[in-house]
């Protein structure tokens, strides 16, 4: 069985560095990048000792946007850097870090990892002798196939803090759960995440909804009584996230029914009215870094992992109500969460 994650502890925040973008408004997976060139630069440090003659090389793939500029700006603070704009297909990506490779000499490469691109770029790696850092919000957990040597993951630790609030709730709130999601989200590890932590911990997930357009959320929540939950987790973002905690107040549920929400959904709904009170579990807190993005201090611990943090919405901010274990302590599950094949819809570019 899995570490114990149900209990629960005040969390230190001493010696935190302040994050202004989250302080104001939470995370998304766009602020996420803010943070991601920083870890980046951090792992690097760590496998690249600095040279006193030139800077480091380091090869950046990821589509052209905001958040590859994001990553590039703090990558440029220490290394010399090559971008290449990569799309979402495998063979993209594979091809552009062959090209790096062979136009000269590489340190390293950075860049959001295509799960299916993964066992060949680690051989591309294997020849070269470099890392790949792969930075991504954490929504699938790499399986045995994409654990490979040279390859780093920095990730906010997403299905991480989806497994634990299944435990959680399986074991403080109640063993029926309902998952609600949009068909966006529905396509991640995180999903199966949830419902793993709820099933290892005593509990069942009686039903999925899955919806497809903003328009069916009313109903879909209306309809959630029929299944009798003790709980439901939802897994939304941007406005349909505000839509979501709207229709749970019609629908007369709010105070009745505990309603959990997905580390990206609790933040796009911070100073929404009916989001008061709203309870998720992240790697981040107002005021921290992004757990395992972190580029250090006392969000990254020796493990390796990053503390998993009970949040309840409070006055437009997160308070943490409990300490929920540490990412590190959930690396066996990963192999239990989807062990068949991912489909091209699971591949992490869809999130960006």
């Amino acid at each position: 069985m899995p570490p114990d994650v149900g209990s629960s502890g005040r969390s230190s925040r001493e010696g935190a560095t302040a994050l202004p973008f989250a302080d104001a408004q939470g995370v998304s997976r766009r602020t996420l990048f803010h943070m991601a060139g920083l870890a980046a630069a951090s792992a690097l440090a760590l496998r690249l000792p600095p040279l006193a003659e030139s800077p480091r090389l380091v090869g950046l793939l990821m589509p052209e946007g905001a958040a590859a500029q994001s990553v590039r700006a703090a990558l440029a603070a220490e290394y010399r850097v090559v971008s290449r704009a990569v799309g979402t297909a495998p063979s993209a990506l594979v091809a552009e870090a062959r090209s790096l490779l062979a136009a000269g000499r590489m340190d390293a490469l950075v860049g959001a990892l295509n799960a299916r691109a993964a066992p060949r770029v680690a051989a591309l790696l294997a020849e070269a002798s470099i890392p790949f850092v792969a930075l991504e919000a954490g929504a699938n957990a790499p399986t045995a196939a994409e654990r490979l040597p040279g390859l780093v993951y920095r990730t906010a630790g997403y299905w991480q803090a989806s497994y634990a609030a299944g435990a959680w709730a399986a074991r403080q709130i109640g063993r029926r759960a309902h998952v609600l999601t949009s068909l966006y989200e529905s396509g991640y590890d995180a999903l199966h995440a949830f419902g793993l932590g709820v099933r290892e911990h005593g509990g069942t997930v009686v039903a999925t909804t899955v919806t497809r357009l903003p328009g069916e959320i009313p109903a879909a929540v209306a309809a959630l009584g029929r299944t009798a939950p003790d709980l439901v987790y939802a897994m939304y973002g941007g406005a349909e996230a505000v839509t979501v905690l709207r229709a749970y107040r019609a629908a007369g549920l709010r105070g009745r029914v505990p309603l959990l929400a997905a580390p990206f959904m609790a933040d796009a709904v911070r100073g929404e009215p009916a989001a008061e009170g709203l309870r998720s579990v992240a790697t981040w807190v107002d005021g921290e870094p992004l757990g395992a993005l972190a580029p250090g201090g006392v969000a990254v611990r020796a493990t390796g992992g990053a503390p998993l943090h009970l949040r309840e919405l409070r006055g437009g901010g997160h308070q943490v109500v409990g300490r929920l274990g540490d990412t590190a302590e959930l690396a066996a599950v990963a192999d239990r969460i989807r062990p068949e094949p991912r489909s091209g819809w699971l591949d992490p570019h869809v999130g960006y």
